[in-house]
């Protein structure tokens, strides 16, 4: 039942590609994170869809996985991590500082068959940072597997104006003539018929 399991997971993989820092020596957390931030970059500028490293890393934590270092390195460990993300790649950069100079190999692998799809590798001088040229060959392989979709504004649909009733017109209200009553003709004086 597993593998089932297994080949439907893959199956369902997102075609977005995940960076992830696997091996860093003598480089800070925050220096790995600028390097996966710089990849996330260059590949969206070759037009890759590549997931944010913040999420694919809250993703695993989520998953009980805190450090994507603890695989350092190594490809069978890295793509378990990609299988639990359920991407369809996963760019793996491995940095070091030896004699002031950073050294930044990236390997972008396919999460399905573990098929390496290419590799770059860069000797920078202390803070240069990781620019598109560095990740020629990743970002030409990636964008060629796993273009970003576009992704259009939802249109709104415009359902048809139906015509509405004019309300009914109301008889308009005459005003109420008040008529005074009619005046009563004045007391005629009665003649008397008596002499005086």
């Amino acid at each position: 039942m597993a593998p089932l399991v297994l080949g439907l997971a893959v199956a369902a993989a997102d075609p977005t590609v995940a960076v992830l820092v696997v091996r860093r020596t003598s480089i800070t957390t925050d220096e790995g994170r600028v390097f996966a931030e710089q990849a996330v970059a260059a590949l969206r500028a070759a037009s890759v869809e590549v997931e944010e490293p913040a999420e694919s890393l809250r993703r695993l934590s989520a998953l009980g996985v805190t450090d994507p270092t603890a695989c350092s390195g190594r490809k069978a460990c890295v793509l378990e991590l990609a299988r639990q993300l359920e991407v369809g790649a996963v760019v793996a950069i491995s940095a070091a500082m030896l004699q002031g100079e950073r050294s930044v190999v990236l390997e972008a692998w396919r999460a399905k068959d573990g098929t390496q799809i290419a590799k770059d590798a860069v000797v920078l001088p202390a803070n240069a940072p990781l620019v598109p040229e560095h990740l020629r060959a990743v970002s030409r392989a990636l964008a060629a597997a796993f273009p970003a979709v576009k992704r259009e504004a939802p249109v709104a649909v415009a359902e048809p104006v139906k015509p509405v009733a004019a309300p009914p017109v109301a008889e308009p209200v005459k005003p109420e003539v008040v008529k005074p009553p009619p005046e009563e003709p004045p007391p005629v004086k009665a003649k008397s018929h008596a002499t005086t």
